[in-house]
């Protein structure tokens, strides 16, 4: 029952209503796909939220979080919502009809589009882009939502944060101890650099680039690669480093020979099998 039941002010409301229509959301279907949103989720500027007011479908819509993180909402002009959780909202709503408009209202409120707080997602990931934070997302949640890294020689990713320095995080860790699988922030820069390689070329079981990680040797990238073909050549093989060429003597490093050195890489070294003559 309306706690002000003047059929004309019954009239009038209904009138603001239609007058202040601009202000609900417009047509949702070419907006980004929806995330399931926390309930601890802080509402900010350029959310759309979901308002109800049981029994009141005209006072039930749509309506997007303003400039200044006010609710366009028609009746309750200006209402302050920015930083409050969609049960806030409802019950600051609820007072705020209650003494103008309504008698005791059952008010609910949620987010429908989650549009406020922003994460870049940039290099080597299947989806780069821009994506909205919903609640609690993790640097994983985040790169599984930008479709997984797509290069499987990626050794870290890059965290830019304001005016903080760049963090770095090392993705196997963050794979398998999920160390440093911090939760973001609006404004946050994630980027996945390219992983780095070496190249083994040649006779090789699997020739092609093989992932870099620091403290590699010339056979450690030989057995990434596969190992040797049968008809390798064992004599004399060769690196390939900024444009110069050496020689290793690949037997002597098999066999353990005193005094011989297995080459430790730096990415990007090319290593070259031949076939062997006999």
């Amino acid at each position: 029952m309306r706690a002000l039941a003047l059929p004309l002010l019954l009239s009038l409301l209904l009138t603001l209503l239609g007058l202040h229509a601009p202000a609900r959301a417009a047509d949702t279907s070419t907006t980004p796909t929806r995330s399931p949103v926390s309930a601890s989720y802080r509402v900010g500027e350029g959310d759309v939220l979901l308002v109800e007011i049981y029994g009141e479908e005209d006072m039930s819509g749509l309506f997007v979080v303003g400039i200044g993180g006010v609710l366009n909402y028609p009746i309750v002009n200006d209402l302050p919502v920015k930083g409050l959780t969609t049960a806030e909202i409802a019950e600051t709503l609820r007072k705020r009809l209650e003494q103008n408009v309504l008698y005791d209202p059952r008010v609910a409120v949620r987010v429908d589009q989650c549009l406020s707080q922003q994460v870049n997602v940039l290099g080597a990931v299947n989806s780069p882009g821009e994506f909205f934070l919903c609640g609690d997302t993790s640097v994983l949640d985040m790169l599984a939502r930008a479709g997984g890294v797509k290069d499987e020689a990626v050794t870290e990713l890059w965290l830019k944060r304001g005016d903080a320095p760049e963090l770095k995080i090392n993705y196997d860790e963050l794979l398998n101890r999920q160390e440093q699988n911090i939760m973001l922030q609006d404004g946050d820069r994630l980027y996945v650099p390219a992983g780095l390689v070496v190249y083994v070329t040649g006779e090789v079981k699997d020739p092609g680039s093989v992932p870099f990680r620091k403290g590699m040797t010339y056979t450690q990238a030989l057995s990434e690669a596969g190992g040797l073909t049968a008809v390798a050549k064992l004599r004399k093989s060769y690196l390939l480093r900024d444009g110069s060429r050496e020689t290793v003597r690949l037997r002597k490093i098999l066999e353990g020979g005193s005094g011989v050195v297995d080459p430790v890489l730096m990415p990007n070294d090319q290593i070259i099998i031949e076939e062997s003559s006999f």
